[in-house]
């Protein structure tokens, strides 16, 4: 086009075939405005086919109309969502025609129940459909929607997109779960049954977080769309999706909000005292986190959040007691059997129990630290967690308990034998065996075992000297 091939193609319509000459000569020409990072060549081409006397329509119209057009012919063709995709970007769908747009989204929307059928059918053999099918249904449903305002599934293949969405047996694809919401944006019963749907599929604080992030903009709508009647529970949703999503400021700034209401009934002050604490840990200032969380337990003492954070407050603060007893009104408090093995969330409580009770270095405080870690190892255990067991090793020792040190010893030793990463640390542990008294003569062999074992596992509280 920047070498005046419009003025050539003008030339050339009058003959048999030119109109497609014509045609695909303005193609490059859109091509030159909407993909090349410099726009002169194609202004200049547009410029040049003006002078020649191409007549054109004014841009935006004629734009939409031939990338409609292209539209049309990769629908048809079924060229793949890459194409679509690319398409998306360029198309300014808005300025169609009604008819034109309409039976775009209609043809999109075919596609999509196709593409929805086939994936059905291989979650009921028990597999996992590919990628590009999901991704294909994403394209088309997306398409579907900004073609016309009309081009959304019905009810009931709105309700099969939801199952396949949050079906366990699924190929995770975080766009396709969103797209549910995006098919009935200003319903607020929608929104709020996507919620509830989704909720139920994270079961670790990491992914509670990934699902809060994807989800955060569903919850802003659920609050927005919320009748005057249920504005609290909306407001509720959004604010403990704010805090799963690690967005505390955003939930400070509803906490203060909520604050200044007189109807706020006693679950949701717990929550907002709650919300303030996380923002004030996230800024570092751990007496008002302190103060916030006791605000929440003074209305619910059971609210074991709260206690947690000013369990991580207390040991920021060096305040020792103060932190080893907040840990372990938090982990009496919790049920270690609700949190998944591969959730950290258990054991930071029960490593801030035990690092407290190594600064305060008294044989009461050795003990709570082998209550933690006892209650924690009663319900989990795998090779990978040898270093729990040489850590519960050594409170047990300094809580003058040598048989049980011994006991706890012998477990890691085990345990270090079924890993090839700790095996080679299985013959210096055994040695150590006969050094735990009395008289105790292996803390110091002991603690060099519990460094090691945690570099391996790449640890951060290694028992420095």
């Amino acid at each position: 086009a920047a070498r005046g091939e419009l003025v050539q193609a003008r030339a050339a319509a009058r003959g048999p075939g030119g109109q497609a000459r014509l045609r695909d000569a303005l193609s490059g020409a859109l091509a030159a405005l909407t993909t090349q990072s410099d726009l002169q060549p194609g202004r200049e081409a547009l410029a040049r086919a003006s002078r020649s006397g191409v007549v054109l329509e004014p841009l935006p119209g004629w734009r939409a109309d031939a990338e409609l057009r292209l539209a049309s012919q990769l629908l048809t063709e079924g060229d793949g969502p890459a194409a679509l995709l690319q398409l998306e970007q360029r198309t300014e769908v808005a300025q169609a025609q009604e008819a034109l747009r309409r039976a775009l989204a209609e043809r999109a929307l075919a596609t999509a129940r196709s593409t929805l059928t086939e994936i059905e059918q291989s979650l009921a053999k028990g597999t996992r459909p590919a990628r590009e099918v999901t991704e294909r249904l994403r394209y088309h449903l997306r398409f579907a929607r900004r073609a016309h305002p009309a081009g959304v599934l019905s009810d009931a293949d709105l309700e099969r997109l939801m199952a396949i969405a949050t079906s366990p047996r699924r190929s995770l694809n975080a766009e396709l779960e969103l797209e549910t919401a995006q098919q009935r944006p200003t319903s607020y019963e929608h929104q709020v049954a996507i919620l509830k749907r989704l909720v139920m599929t994270p079961r670790t604080p990491t992914s509670r977080r990934g699902w809060a992030r994807r989800y955060l903009h569903v919850a802003k709508r659920v609050a927005r769309l919320a009748p005057p009647e249920r504005e609290l529970d909306a407001l509720e949703r959004l604010g403990d999706v704010l805090a799963n999503s690690v967005r505390y400021t955003e939930g400070y700034e509803l906490a203060q909000r909520l604050s200044q209401r007189a109807d706020l009934p006693d679950y949701l002050q717990v929550k907002v005292h709650y919300w303030r604490s996380n923002y004030f840990d996230q800024e570092g200032r751990w007496l008002d986190c302190i103060a916030a969380a006791e605000q929440a337990l003074a209305i619910d003492p059971t609210f074991d959040l709260a206690t947690s954070r000013i369990a991580r407050a207390a040991y920021r603060l060096k305040r020792w007691e103060d932190a080893l007893e907040a840990s372990m009104r938090y982990l009496l408090q919790t049920n270690p059997k609700l949190t998944p093995e591969y959730s950290n969330v258990y054991q930071r409580a029960c490593r801030r129990v035990f690092l407290a009770s190594r600064q305060i270095a008294k044989p009461w405080a050795y003990a709570k630290a082998r209550e933690a870690l006892r209650r924690l190892l009663a319900e989990w255990s795998s090779p990978d967690w040898a270093g729990w067991w040489a850590r519960l090793a050594f409170v047990t020792l300094r809580a003058r308990d040598h048989e049980g040190a011994r006991e706890a010893l012998q477990t890691a030793v085990r345990e270090m034998a079924k890993n090839r990463r700790t095996a080679p640390l299985v013959a210096e542990a055994e040695e150590i065996l006969p050094k735990l008294g009395p008289p105790e003569r292996g803390q110091r062999a002991l603690r060099r075992l519990v460094n090691k074992l945690e570099k391996l596992r790449g640890g951060g509280d290694n028992m420095t000297p």
